[in-house]
């Protein structure tokens, strides 16, 4: 793992380096992943959070300015912003699976 900081690590990533964003997601896919866990208690919506939270700023990232010098801040306000859509979804299809619409 390098010593960049994050916003180094995305001033990179901007500039179409993947590398760097993997390393932004080796430093905290856990953290972002027992953010939506501690909420929710359920392990696959937490690792479904955690993979779109993800994609989601890899998609927008050359629309999103790293305000810090770490990204936390950032992937916990897009985790915040996820989460209820994914929570939805979930709802949405126990209810269909289980006869309910």
């Amino acid at each position: 793992m390098s010593t960049c900081s994050d916003r180094r690590l995305w001033e990179q990533a901007l500039e179409g380096e993947a590398t760097a964003f993997g390393e932004l997601f080796e430093r905290h896919a856990t953290s972002v992943y027992n953010y939506p866990f501690r909420r929710c208690g359920n392990w696959a919506t937490a690792q479904d959070l955690t993979s779109l939270v993800f994609l989601e700023l890899w998609r927008k990232r050359s629309d999103i300015s790293l305000e810090r010098d770490f990204a936390l801040p950032l992937l916990f306000g897009v985790t915040s912003i996820t989460e209820p859509k994914v929570a939805g979804e979930s709802i949405r299809g126990q209810a269909e699976v289980a006869g309910c619409r």
